[in-house]
């Protein structure tokens, strides 16, 4: 009895240190280019971080074999809650470049990342 419960604390810990150590990624939403293949993409990284703070997120353009060109972590205004489709406000897809307007849910502001193609 004493070995099983000595198993289920180690079992237990090992459990909660891999869930400290990786952060789940949540993809949000993907658009394509309509002609080249380049994608973009939206990601939930972890959590809100309280219950008005912000969330971490991440924009990955990808080329059309999949391979990730070019990445922007950052964080979020969204009232405490995660990271929604809707925070995508635009994308404007250029002969050279990617243009990305986020919007926060809980502030008017509106950011715009530019990605290049390769």
């Amino acid at each position: 009895m004493k070995k099983a419960i000595i198993a289920l604390i180690l079992l237990l810990t090992v459990c909660v240190l891999f869930g400290c150590l990786f952060e789940r990624v949540t993809l949000i939403t993907t658009q394509s280019h309509p002609d080249n293949g380049y994608s973009i993409s939206l990601y939930q990284i972890g959590s809100p971080q309280w219950s008005f703070g912000g969330v971490t997120a991440k924009l990955v353009l990808k080329n059309p074999k999949g391979k990730t060109v070019e990445q922007k972590t950052f964080e979020l205004a969204n009232d405490g809650a995660g990271v929604f489709k809707s925070n995508l406000n635009a994308v404007t897809w250029l002969s050279d470049r990617v243009e990305i307007k986020i919007s926060e849910a809980d502030t008017s502001n509106i950011y715009t990342y530019t990605f290049y193609y390769e």
